[in-house]
């Protein structure tokens, strides 16, 4: 049996009503629950707001080296000993973070930082040269492994910190390629490329940054 024309209409109110009412519920939800969420969170930590000056494309000139790159790398570096690990806050003086200069995390505990640009020369003469360069979110120590296999074969290994990387988090918000010039730079400057009279240069790049290898690519006979 058909319902009148009184009945739909108001049939069409109350579905109109409750479509509102669930929507209104919904929202009231997802927004109360983002706004709890949101003062729940913990302050941000020094690692998340301090970002050290690190290499861009303007500190390029025509005359830029490896070693002018790796001065403002230790720089950014610097900068994070000084006002994050010197400035910590007792309670976060924890054994595992990283920032604690006395924490079991501290890459400064080590004998060698892999954090930072690692230049790897064999002890005999070298028989080739290898420009190694990590993936995003990464550092050298990735090529820990292969860079020291490769010194020990008797190459002479650059294994490159991109900008951004093994400084802080906050870095990766800002992030910088090296340019082509360093790249080369970093083969025929330290006399790894064909001008240092090796046999070869191979190059090794990880996923974002392995791309940069094809520029750079030109430097090998």
């Amino acid at each position: 049996m058909p319902f009148s024309p009184r009945i739909r209409q108001s049939l069409r109110r109350w579905v109109v009503r409750l479509g509102w009412s669930a929507f209104l519920i919904f929202a009231t939800i997802v927004i109360g629950g983002a706004v709890s969420a949101r003062r729940r969170l913990p302050d941000l930590e020094p690692w998340h707001r301090v970002v050290p000056r690190d290499f861009r494309a303007s500190d390029l000139t025509s005359r830029s080296t490896l070693h002018d790159y790796i001065g403002i790398e230790d720089l950014a570096f610097n900068t994070v000993h000084e006002q994050i690990e010197q400035r910590l806050d007792r309670a976060a003086r924890v054994p595992a973070n990283r920032y604690n200069p006395d924490g079991i995390s501290s890459p400064r505990r080590l004998e060698t930082d892999w954090n930072h640009t690692q230049i790897l020369e064999p002890q005999t003469t070298p028989i080739g040269g290898a420009l190694l360069i990590h993936g995003l979110t990464d550092s050298p120590y990735s090529f820990r492994t292969i860079g020291e296999d490769l010194r020990a074969r008797g190459y002479y290994v650059v294994a490159m910190r991109m900008p951004g990387h093994g400084t802080v988090p906050a870095a990766l918000c800002d992030l910088g390629d090296l340019p082509a010039q360093i790249l080369d730079e970093a083969a025929h400057g330290l006399g790894i490329g064909p001008e240092g009279g090796r046999a070869r240069i191979d190059l090794g790049g990880q996923d974002r940054h392995g791309p940069m290898c094809f520029p750079a690519g030109s430097i090998a006979p």
